[in-house]
Parts: C-alpha cells; structure tokens; sequence
C-alpha cells in the first residue's frame, strides 16, 4: 500500500491518501486497530521514501543513469511535507532539515 501511495514516480492526490488506507482496511477480514495501522503505514512509506533516495542517488552518481534523478524532487517535496506532520518522525525531519539533506538537489543532472 505505502508502494503505490507512495510511489516516487507517480503522484497520487494527498485527499485520497485517507480514503484509500479505510478501503484498504475494510476489505479484511481481521483489520488492525486504525491509528497504529496508519502509523506503521507511514513509518514503512517514510523508509520507502528515504531507500528509493538512495537508491536515485547511486544509479545517477555511480552508473550514470540519469533517468533516476527524475524521482528526487518529488520525494524529497513528500518527505518535507509527511515528516513533520506525524509525532513518529517529526525528529527525523528536524535531523534532516538541519542537515540540509532535505533541501533541493544541487549539483543533479535533471531532465535526461
């Protein structure tokens, strides 16, 4: 579910965002308790988030993929707007503001 909310290609809607982890959780049989299931749904986006970084950054600087770079405006727009809007990384955010790794990518070929 966090792959395709989620998805550092595509952008979905934020007002679907709600409205699709409740369908998401109204069609199982045994659903878990809400709020920590939106929790751990944005725990397991944030850390998707922060590898596909990662990952961007390899195939661009190190393999030269330049097509890669394409995703990281977009997740980095999603972290600085999901990170301090919940308790759980609302640290994390002040971490990687102060730090600047959040800020737009200088240096980053974009548009091959």
């Amino acid at each position: 579910l966090a792959s395709i909310l989620r998805d550092a290609y595509i952008d979905v809607p934020e007002d679907w965002i709600d409205p699709m982890i409740d369908r998401y959780l109204s069609k199982l049989a045994e659903p878990p308790e809400p709020a920590g299931f939106r929790q751990r749904w944005h725990l397991v986006a944030t850390q998707r988030m922060l590898k596909a970084l990662g990952t961007f950054g390899y195939q661009v600087h190190r393999l030269g993929r330049h097509r890669y770079a394409e995703g990281i405006p977009r997740t980095l727009d999603r972290l600085r707007h999901s990170l301090p809007a919940e308790p759980a990384t609302a640290r994390l955010y002040q971490h990687l503001t102060a730090d600047g790794i959040l800020e737009a990518p200088g240096g980053i070929p974009l548009g091959y």
